[in-house]
């Protein structure tokens, strides 16, 4: 699945499919990748349909879970 494959390091999935010449060295997504899960988040990737006229785009969707006491000790 390509979704999941542009979160891994080097990984220009784009530029390769449209032989783009494309500044960067692939290593965006795979970094936002290393720094939410370090954080013990997740992150995916979340297409919107396309047309034949317009690109609806992606989102970047990153998730956290938080802990938050029920109470507070004084």
């Amino acid at each position: 699945d390509k979704r999941k494959a542009i979160f891994d390091q080097g990984v220009r999935v784009l530029a390769a499919e449209k032989r783009l010449r494309i500044p960067g060295s692939g290593l965006g997504l795979w970094e936002a990748r290393t720094v939410v899960e370090a954080h013990g988040g997740k992150i995916h990737v979340r297409c919107e349909p396309t047309s034949a006229h317009f690109r609806q785009g992606r989102a970047y969707v990153v998730t956290f879970q938080i802990k938050i006491p029920l109470s507070v000790d004084t």
